[in-house]
């Protein structure tokens, strides 16, 4: 090789390393300047997620304390998703959730009242929020339960789906029907089983088919249905515990149904035994 040669090589590498360390240190420059954006906007994500899937829009006690407390004229719930406020959104979960990691799990209380949540907050604090002792800790949530001061339970859940895992917030909550009958001592996880709500933070489903989840007419379905779930059979009425599959994907449809029927129920066994 001449040295002519050796030069152009050599000027070719030092363009490119030129240029890649460019490209490399502007990437770097717009994650730190849209790292805060960035965040805020999955905390957002993460707080409607919580706010949709805990049953949070039919709660009529919370409307008339949220329309007194933030001086608010609205009818319905609805309209806070769609507010560009997100200021009041993050006070108002912070105002009415209650984020534990136990276990190794993940899941958040969702109050009936403002002050539900100060009172259950000055409670675990009497506890040096120390869960080790697993009685008292079931013990205080169920009795807040069965007082009516929490609404309902949101879980993080991650299941398997046809192309990937699924993350999904899920709330489920005492049948009211029941809440006033049982204690402690009957089957607490057999009972925690209406569902207020799902909603997906991760999923890579196809799109058009499997990714059809995360439409609302199929999030809604899943309401006020009682767990464990199954497929509605052709020719067969909808009921209490069965859902409609998504056209032309039965299999992401069966992989959400497991998601109910296996992973969040394995969460709160671990969590509640």
């Amino acid at each position: 090789m001449n040295k002519s040669k050796l030069k152009e090589n050599i000027k070719t590498i030092l363009y490119i390393f030129f240029i890649t360390f460019i490209f490399i240190g502007f990437l770097g420059f717009v994650n730190f300047v849209f790292e805060e954006k960035i965040k805020r906007n999955e905390e957002i994500f993460l707080i409607k997620a919580l706010l949709k899937s805990s049953g949070f829009e039919k709660n009529t006690n919370i409307l008339n304390e949220i329309k007194k407390e933030y001086k608010l004229e609205i009818k319905n719930l609805n309209i806070l998703f769609e507010s560009r406020n997100e200021n009041l959104l993050i006070s108002i979960y912070k105002n009415l959730f209650y984020k534990i990691n136990f276990k190794n799990h993940t899941f958040y209380l969702f109050f009936n009242s403002f002050n539900f949540k100060k009172e259950f907050e000055n409670m675990i604090k009497n506890l040096n929020n120390n869960f080790n002792n697993n009685k008292t800790f079931i013990n205080l949530i169920f009795e807040y339960i069965k007082d009516g001061k929490i609404y309902s339970i949101v879980f993080i859940v991650i299941g398997p789906g046809l192309w990937g895992e699924i993350t999904a917030t899920i709330g489920v909550k005492y049948n009211q029907e029941i809440i006033p009958s049982i204690t402690i001592d009957d089957n607490f996880i057999k009972n925690l089983n209406c569902i207020t709500g799902i909603e997906f933070l991760k999923q890579s489903e196809t799109p058009g088919l499997g990714g059809r989840i995360s439409e609302d007419w199929f999030k809604r379905s899943f309401e006020g249905k009682l767990l464990p779930l199954e497929l509605k059979k052709e020719d067969s009425q909808i009921n209490k515990n069965t859902i409609e599959a998504i056209t032309g994907a039965t299999i992401t449809t069966n992989y959400i149904l497991s998601i109910f029927n296996l992973e969040l129920k394995k969460i709160i066994e671990e969590i509640f035994e």
